[in-house]
Parts: structure tokens; C-alpha cells; sequence
């Protein structure tokens, strides 16, 4: 499922979530008489649950604290139209469906138990590939402490200012 390195586990844990990712469905309405109820669709829920429950394998520890640095990998389940003759057997770009931004909802929400709030999630990539060809589909995640504000954010942000100016 996972590990966590170093002497304390916040160094960096890895986790693997087996099983295709799943993206975070949009919340239903209904009409109850005057009443408007919502519900998240059974699929989410069950998503969110295997998550947690692949998070809480890999570290049962108390609630991470600080900004966090969450990098994902989400490989889906390779389509059998990348022929082998004309894509490498490696991983594959998927510029299709779902999302990624709505792969990392869910994921977010699911690993919830790791942390105080998402709000401290505050730097990050995620890459949406397809498997290797005979592998299995799965989300890879990293958290690791996210460390100083990077060099690239501070340029772009003063660039911003020079530009407002």
C-alpha cells in the first residue's frame, strides 16, 4: 500500500491506492416537499472510504500539521486503442476523462484523516497517465512538508506587481 521514510513519517509518505481513480461526483439535489436535500452519489462515498482506508494502512498517526506538499500520479487503466506497435509499453499521457482537477478533489477529501483541513495542501503536481501496458490502474500520492515558498512562485508573483504597476 505504502510507506512511510525516515524517523518521523512526515519526511515523506507514499502511498498507493489500488484500483482505478475515481473522479469526485457532483453533489445531487432532490425536492422534499419545501425541502431541498443533497447527497453525494454512492460512487464518491465508496471512493473516498477506500482512500482513507489505504492512507490509514500506511500511517495512523496524528493529524499532519503545517503547509503540506501533495504530489499524485493517477495511472488509469490503459484503453486498448494505444496499439503496441505505434505507443511505448511505458506510461502514456491521458489527455481524456476524468479531470484531474476532479480526480484530486476526491483524493483530497479521502485522505481528509491525514491532516486538519485540505487548506494545507499548498503546493503540489499531479500527472494523469495511462498504466503500463499489463499493469494495473492506481494513484500514487506523496506528502511531504512543503518547505519554502519556491523560487519560480516569488519571480512570477513580483513579475505580476512590475506588470500591475
Amino acid at each position: 500500500m505504502g510507506r512511510a521514510d525516515g524517523k518521523d513519517s512526515m519526511m515523506d509518505l507514499t502511498i498507493t491506492i489500488p484500483g482505478q481513480p475515481v473522479p469526485k461526483g457532483r453533489p445531487r439535489f432532490a425536492r422534499r416537499g419545501r425541502k431541498v436535500v443533497t447527497h453525494t452519489p454512492k460512487r464518491t462515498l465508496d471512493a473516498e472510504a477506500w482512500v482513507a482506508e489505504c492512507a490509514r494502512r500506511v500511517y495512523d498517526g496524528e493529524p499532519l500539521t503545517g503547509p503540506l506538499r501533495l504530489d499524485v500520479v493517477f495511472v488509469l487503466k490503459r484503453p486498448g486503442r494505444l496499439k503496441p506497435r505505434r505507443h511505448p509499453d511505458g506510461l502514456v499521457w491521458a489527455p481524456k476523462r476524468p479531470d484531474v482537477d476532479n480526480l484530486r478533489k476526491l483524493l483530497l477529501d479521502g485522505l481528509s484523516a491525514l491532516w486538519g483541513d485540505d487548506a494545507q495542501v499548498v503546493d503540489g503536481r499531479s500527472v494523469k497517465v495511462y498504466a503500463e501496458r499489463g499493469c494495473p490502474p492506481r494513484t500514487v500520492v506523496r506528502v511531504q512538508p512543503a518547505g519554502d515558498v519556491p523560487a519560480w512562485a516569488r519571480d512570477l508573483a513580483d513579475e505580476s506587481l512590475a506588470a500591475m504597476a
